[in-house]
């Protein structure tokens, strides 16, 4: 397994079969502050088998139907897209990226709501 782009550590990784796109993430190290959570591209040899968004984990405890790892796939993590600052009275102000969000309330949703 590879894990290239903007992570930590990138390299390459001994990963159980047993394992997503995102337990190769944490094991390169997380992503770098240019790096983006919302356009993980897995893929086996040329092919694109998925494009993972970390953000439902982390913002709501879904676990995504990443597909598994074989020998040989890659992960690469792109530069981060537009982002969005979201202060005051929101239940998680942060700094959010972008990625199919396109009004207020979209932006508001990521920050968990007033």
């Amino acid at each position: 397994m590879y894990v290239v782009g903007e992570v930590a550590e990138p390299g390459a990784y001994d990963i159980s079969s047993l394992s997503t796109p995102l337990n190769a993430l944490l094991a390169a190290g997380g992503v770098t502050q240019r790096g983006s959570l919302r356009g993980l591209k897995h893929y086996r040899g040329k092919q694109l088998i998925e494009e993972v968004d970390a953000y439902d984990l982390l913002l709501r405890g879904v676990g995504s139907d990443a597909k598994r790892l074989e020998n040989g796939d890659s992960l690469m993590v792109p530069p981060v897209g537009a982002q969005v600052t979201v202060s005051g009275m929101v239940r998680r102000p942060a700094v959010y990226e972008l990625h199919e969000e396109s009004s207020l309330a979209d932006v508001i949703g990521l920050a968990g709501g007033i």
